[in-house]
């Protein structure tokens, strides 16, 4: 018996051993397998070309990205497994008919079948009259007229009482159920938060003559004082990330300008250093007496997923970075 016992759990402990193997795996090849992008964009007389494509695990999941905005403007985001599309939120879904007008069309068509029915039964009575009257007149006198029984109205299953419906309580959810409802919500915030994101690229390209506002305020916030310690947390942060997850191959033409002739400058001046890690693709024309914005650009590489979650922990970690982001809130 004790022998028994022990056997089952040893084939207990190594099924645990198997399964806690295997997530081990899958966190460990989601965390340290590098995902591939690629990315290319232009931007040419006001329209918009953006083509993007990121892969994991030799692209068995990837997902791809692409954006014309032109007299007809298309956008599409796609999720592939084995290059089959299975995951499209932004294509427009397709409006199923509301509860209150499914309810509204019942209610209008209960009292037309109430009206039908009505003129039946009263059909019915008129042809059962009709036969008593003829049988009179075909019986001899001093003989019983026998009478037809009528025809008792039929109820409608819609006038009956609803207390059985009332009566029968729902069926308990599954715990198989409650985790895929709550793993659609999760997929339909990260799909608003996703096409948000988009929405907000998309704005910003459109709108360069409100760039050089946006980068006065931030850099005026970036220079104060109190944030000295946490621009060094930044700094060291983005370093370590540059460092390890920057694209192998880079193609950049621009062609720029802002309303303030000094914001071309300072833009110039960072968009050189590129050159050090990409020298000759980086191809840079300055614009000082319009405002414009043109170009193309490419870029492909790797990166792992552990590197910027390293990051992010880091800096949520640091006092002097918190402090400056409810600052920047406020």
């Amino acid at each position: 018996m004790l022998h028994i016992i022990i056997f089952i759990l040893k084939i207990i402990g190594i099924l645990l051993l198997v399964i806690l193997g295997l997530i081990f795996l899958l966190v460990s090849s989601v965390l340290f397998v590098p995902i591939t992008y690629k990315i290319r964009a232009e931007r040419k007389d006001g329209v918009i070309q953006v083509r993007a494509v990121a892969g994991w695990m030799f692209r068995l999941l990837s997902v791809h990205y692409r954006l014309h905005t032109s007299q007809e403007p298309m956008q599409l985001l796609q999720g592939r497994i084995l290059g089959i599309p299975v995951w499209k939120p932004l294509e427009p879904k397709k409006e199923k008919p509301k509860k209150a007008e499914k309810k509204s069309k019942e209610k209008q068509s209960k009292p037309k079948q109430m009206e039908a029915k009505q003129l039946e039964q009263k059909a019915e009575v008129k042809s059962s009259d009709k036969a008593k009257e003829r049988l009179k007149k075909d019986l001899t006198p001093g003989t019983a007229v026998a009478t037809i029984p009528q025809p008792e109205p039929e109820v409608s299953r819609q006038e009956q009482p609803q207390d059985k419906q009332a009566q029968t309580k729902p069926p308990r959810q599954s715990i198989l159920k409650k985790l895929l409802y709550a793993i659609r919500r999760i997929y339909g915030k990260i799909t608003a938060i996703g096409r948000g994101l988009f929405s907000l690229v998309v704005k910003l390209l459109h709108m360069p003559e409100k760039a050089s506002e946006t980068i006065g305020t931030l850099t005026d916030f970036w220079n104060l004082e109190e944030n000295v310690k946490a621009r060094e947390s930044i700094w060291r942060e983005l370093k370590f990330l540059w460092k390890h997850s920057r694209p192998r191959k880079a193609d950049l033409t621009l062609h720029f300008g802002f309303e303030d002739p000094s914001w071309t400058g300072q833009c110039m001046g960072v968009l050189s250093i590129l050159n050090v890690w990409y020298p000759g693709r980086i191809f840079l024309k300055p614009e000082f007496e319009q405002e414009i914005f043109e170009g193309t650009l490419y870029i492909k590489g790797h990166m792992m997923l552990a590197v910027p979650l390293l990051s992010i922990f880091r800096l949520w970690r640091d006092e002097n970075v918190m402090k400056m982001y409810r600052r920047f809130r406020q």
